[in-house]
This record gives C-alpha cells, structure tokens and sequence, in this order.
C-alpha cells in the first residue's frame, strides 16, 4: 500500500474519527474491511470499496425503515415518515457539504461518500434499536 492511499483513507475517515470520540465506532460490515485490504490504494478503488459498503448499509436502513413502518398504525405512519425524509435530506446536504468544501475533486467524492456511508451505518443502527 502507499503513502497516497493512506493519506486519502485519513481524509475520507475524518468525519467517521470524529463521530466516533463521542459514540461506538461505525458500525460497517466486514466486507469493507477486505474490499479496503485488497485495493490498490488508488481512487477509483477507494470509492468502489465505499460504494458497495454505502449500497449495503443503504439495503440495511431502507429495510428496516419499511418493517418500522408496516408495524406502525396507519394513523401515526406519517410521523415516521416525515422525520426520515429529514433525515435524508440533512444527510444528503451534510455529505454534500463535505465534497464542495474539500481541496479537490478527487477527495471531495471520497469525503462525500464516506460520509454518506458512515451516517447511513448509524442511521440503519438507530432505526434497528426501535424494532419490536
């Protein structure tokens, strides 16, 4: 591995790091952790290896969002409905941020993509907690 993956896995965990000082460490599947070994350390490996994970973690929050809702009364499925648009939309723009702020194009899609990843994983997390 070189000096520039390792530089770029630094940038891109960053949001991740700082998360993680005040709660648990994310929680990614170990396919991630492989993908990550195995790269080539250039970018295009990089942001595959965050996609298949960010794709994963994205299967995990949109499954158990629609077991949360199809448990709900029909009366109060709004409410849920409503505060996960939010969410979504705060993520979207959150990571956002991250990519037009980087130094470069090529950090800013990892930065973004991780970011979208790392809150993804927790959000997945924290629906997970509220199943029955």
């Amino acid at each position: 591995m070189n000096l520039k993956f390792f530089l770029l896995l630094a940038v891109a965990l960053l949001p991740a790091r700082a998360y993680a000082q005040s709660t648990d460490a994310p929680p990614y599947s170990i396919q991630l952790y492989l993908c990550m070994g195995e790269t080539d350390g250039t970018d295009a490996a990089t942001l595959d290896c965050l996609l298949r994970e960010f794709r994963y973690q994205d299967s995990r929050i949109n499954g158990t969002y629609q077991s949360l809702l199809g448990g709900l009364p029909l009366a109060k499925r709004p409410a849920l409905q409503r505060v996960q648009n939010l969410w979504w939309r705060y993520r979207d723009a959150n990571c956002r941020l991250l990519r037009d702020t980087a130094s470069d194009d090529r950090i800013g899609a990892i930065a973004q993509l991780n970011c979208m990843m790392d809150m993804t994983a927790r959000r997945a997390d924290d629906l997970e907690s509220q199943l029955p």
